[in-house]
């Protein structure tokens, strides 16, 4: 269960920042035909890529951990995501928690 929630997790953070790529291009075009709140859009998924990123490495350090930790600190940056991220980041981050669960499911269940 470590490694599939860490390729969960590696899915999850790579779909994130794609998709956080995009519609900052998208923010981009908005801003240039004058839409407005297209600073706020930046700002949400400025912080929904920082949480992808962190997503992507922390999904390949639970392929290979075998505490919880790891785990939990995958599950915090997944919640910060849903909360930080626009919607399309906050649906991989959504993916990544599940992840994380299984990840800490595992370190339980190796400590019994």
């Amino acid at each position: 269960m470590r490694r599939a929630g860490g390729v969960i997790a590696l899915f999850a953070g790579a779909i994130g920042v794609v998709t956080g790529f995009v519609t900052l291009g998208l923010k981009g075009f908005g801003a240039s035909i004058g839409a407005p709140f297209a600073h706020t859009i930046f700002m949400a998924e400025g912080g929904g890529l920082l949480c992808a990123h962190v997503t992507l490495v922390l999904g390949a350090v639970c392929m290979r951990a075998t505490s919880w930790l790891s785990g939990g600190l995958l599950v915090m940056t997944a919640l910060c995501g849903v909360f930080v991220g626009g919607p399309h980041v906050s649906a991989c981050m959504v993916l990544a928690l599940l992840g994380g669960l299984l990840v800490i499911a595992e370190a339980e269940a190796m400590r019994r």
